[in-house]
Order: structure tokens, then C-alpha cells, then sequence
């Protein structure tokens, strides 16, 4: 697959920009990026053409907060309407740190804080963008996935998410006394974001694919600024590059390399779930179905559209 015109949300930090400075190079003529906000676009515009030595067409979208759908329909509708994109990927979302479960209400509607950013935030992009008809018809969307999804021992608790009663009770947040990871929620956000993404593409048009990616663990991004300053200090200085060292944990630029070839359609192809293999967060792309029982229920994905509509 050539594709020659990407959307990308968070594409003003971290991975995202990494994968625009590969697409850049590689010759796709038209980038938008939805970001936070129009100055942090353009800023990561100029280091993208810096580091390419490329003009090339990259727009910048400013408005995309995930915790707010409105702007991000009112964003998108920024866009020009005569450029419909072949791929599109979704990498915008975030942790909410605190010791107690937080939650957003939209529509009389309650959700846990991380999974409405990680998810509703995302379904919210892609149908801004298809009733605004700026998805080819063969347009590939990849979502940024996560191995917290099915757990990864001794960091992200495997989520406990197996029937109808348990889903609905998490993410509506119907225990507010519960006890709050803020990793064990990230994780159970991006558990949540692969039974979306199985359901969106049962319900995408034909030759449209949707693909649950993780390049596995990647360090030196800005996943951690919103972390406390000590443990923030303490992940990035020690503990990442101890992983680095180890071979559990990659570069930015390693890891937009996968992101990069799954979106150009060289990984994976409609309703995968890709990651690292069990009980690891880096290594040999596998197949995470058979990690968790809860990803391939149809029960919980149809639950879960039913909230999302």
C-alpha cells in the first residue's frame, strides 16, 4: 500500500513524530497532524522538515483533545475536504495519574478518565473524519496498542475484564471506592481500545482495515511527563535505560519504524491484534488474541459499541 495522504492524532510528540519524519522520507505527500494545539504542530513541524530537509504538504490541525469530542469534531472540520486519507493512525490518549478513578461524563454517560481519552477519543476522530468523507476507500487505520492489554507481569496487571457486568461496571466507573493503578488502568484502557477496534472492523466499508498495533515497549518518549517528578526521574534515568540495556525496551525511532510499516500495510490486516509476544513487552511481532479470553468475546465488543453509540 502507498500511502500518499496520512492523518495522525498526537502527532506532535513522542512516537507519532518519529513516524511522520519516516512517512516524510518515504514519499507521502500529505501529512495532517492532529494535535493539542496549533503551536505544538507547527513546532513539531519545523523539526519534522528539519530533520527530513523536506517541505513536503504537512498540516496542522490544532483542537484534538481527546477528553473533549466536540472540539475534535469542530478540528477536524478544519481540515480541507478535498483530500480524503489512505491511512490514518490513532496514537492520541494519555494516563491519568491519581489514587482514585477519575471520570469523564459525556451524554449522561460516565466513563473511567483513561479510556475515554485512549478510546472515545479515538472513535470520536475516526467518525469525525468519515462523515466529513476524508477516508479513502481503501483507507488502513491503526489504533497504537499496548501489551497492558493482556498484562504484562511485574508492571501492568492483566485487566479482569471477562463478561458483560464486569465491563460496564469499570468503565462506567461503578465502584468508586475501588483501589486505582494508574499503569493497571492504561492498561485496561488499551484492553478496551482492542475490543473497539475488532468491532470497527467488522462495521468499517469493504476494503477499509483496521489493525490494534504495539511496536512493544518503548522508552524515551513523552508518555511519563505527567508522571510525579521522582518517579518520573526514576523511570527515565534509571529504570528505561536499564530496559534499553537489557533488550526489553527500544528507541523512538525503532518503534516508528513498525508503526510505520503497519500503516503503510506491510503488518497485519483487518481485526489483528499485534504486539510482543506473552509475558514480554518487547520482541517478535505475535498475535495477541489468545493472550486474554476477553478480546475475542463478542459480547463485550457489542457492550461497548452499544455505550460508545
Amino acid at each position: 500500500m502507498a500511502a500518499k495522504s496520512v492523518f495522525m492524532t498526537g502527532a506532535n510528540g513522542g512516537i507519532a513524530k518519529e513516524i511522520c519524519k519516516i512517512l516524510v522520507k518515504e514519499g507521502t505527500e500529505n501529512i495532517a497532524m492532529g494535535c493539542r494545539s496549533e503551536a505544538k504542530g507547527l513546532a513539531a513541524r519545523n523539526e519534522i522538515r528539519a530533520a527530513t530537509g523536506k517541505l513536503g504538504d504537512i498540516k496542522v490541525a490544532g483542537g484534538f483533545d481527546m477528553l473533549d469530542p466536540q472540539k475534535i469534531v469542530d478540528s477536524v472540520a478544519s481540515l480541507p475536504a478535498d483530500n480524503p486519507f489512505d491511512a490514518v493512525f490513532l496514537g492520541a490518549g494519555g494516563i491519568a495519574m491519581s489514587d482514585k478513578f477519575l471520570q469523564v461524563k459525556d451524554r449522561n454517560l460516565s466513563f473511567e478518565k483513561t479510556i475515554f481519552q485512549n478510546v472515545v477519543g479515538a472513535h470520536v476522530s475516526f467518525f469525525a473524519l468519515k462523515n466529513r468523507g476524508l477516508l479513502s476507500k481503501n483507507c488502513r487505520v491503526v489504533y497504537a496498542g499496548g501489551e497492558g492489554a493482556r498484562g504484562i507481569p511485574g508492571v501492568i496487571k492483566k485487566p479482569e475484564i471477562y463478561n458483560q457486568d464486569q465491563l460496564l461496571d469499570y468503565v462506567t466507573v461503578k465502584d468508586r471506592a475501588a483501589s486505582y493503578k494508574p499503569m493497571d488502568a492504561l492498561g485496561a484502557s488499551k484492553f478496551i481500545g482492542a475490543l473497539w477496534c475488532q468491532k470497527l472492523a467488522e462495521v468499517v466499508p469493504k476494503n477499509t482495515e483496521v489493525i490494534w498495533f504495539s511496536p512493544g515497549f518503548t522508552y524515551g518518549t513523552d508518555g511519563v511527563d505527567d508522571f510525579p517528578f521522582f518517579q518520573r526521574f526514576v523511570m527515565s534515568k534509571i529504570m528505561f535505560p536499564m530496559m534499553a540495556l537489557l533488550g526489553k525496551a527500544q528507541d523512538p525511532q525503532s518503534s516508528a519504524r513498525k508503526f510505520a510499516d503497519c500503516i503503510q500495510g506491510k503488518i497485519g490486516k483487518n481485526g489483528d491484534l499485534i504486539g510482543a509476544p506473552e509475558n514480554t513487552a518487547l520482541g517478535k511481532l505475535t498475535d495477541q488474541k489468545p493472550m486474554h479470553t476477553g478480546f475475542t468475546d463478542k459480547v463485550l465488543q457489542d457492550t461497548f459499541w452499544q455505550l460508545l453509540h
